[in-house]
């Protein structure tokens, strides 16, 4: 006994009330570990978690991290798709303007055109031959793909034009 009073580093007289104490020491810690273990417990039932499937967590934790980054990723190649979609579509809103646009005509140049192949307004019987904007991009259409077809008019066409830009 004085050996492990010695080790205690209590007075020999002291021994039994030092070891009543730790007793009860012991005796409080196992009461608190106890509690810990049954809390610990009810929040795994709380939440559906048992140990096996956080021991199945813990093995897979390096997928489940990947998994996460992968998410991410795609999260940033969805926003990055999005974004080239929109960016397609309004270049193919403005390509289908700009095709528009070029092939439009401003419609005094029409009129006037019209006026002087002698088909006014008041002309009723020539209204079906009156020039119209897709009928005259059908006939552009027609001269560009087969130029054989018309020589005399693009002889023609060749005369005015080398006159109005020289």
């Amino acid at each position: 006994m004085s050996w492990t009073a010695e080790i205690l580093g209590v007075p020999l007289e002291k021994l039994p009330g030092h070891i009543k104490q730790l007793e009860s020491d012991l005796h409080m810690l196992t009461k608190q570990i106890e509690q810990k273990e049954l809390e610990k417990q009810n929040a795994f039932n709380d939440y559906g978690v048992t140990i096996n499937l956080l021991e199945e967590f813990k093995r897979n934790r390096k997928l489940f991290e990947t998994c996460q980054e992968q998410k991410l990723e795609l999260d940033k190649v969805k926003l990055e798709r999005d974004s080239c979609k929109t960016d397609l579509e309004n270049v193919n809103l403005w390509k289908s303007k700009e095709e528009q646009q070029r092939w439009s005509i401003p419609e005094i140049e029409l009129d006037k055109a019209n006026r002087e192949l002698g088909f006014n307004g008041s002309n009723r019987s020539n209204l079906v031959q009156r020039l119209n904007p897709g009928d005259l991009k059908n006939m552009v259409m027609e001269l560009y793909h087969h130029p054989s077809k018309y020589l005399k008019a693009i002889t023609h066409m060749m005369d005015i034009y080398n006159l109005e830009h020289r």
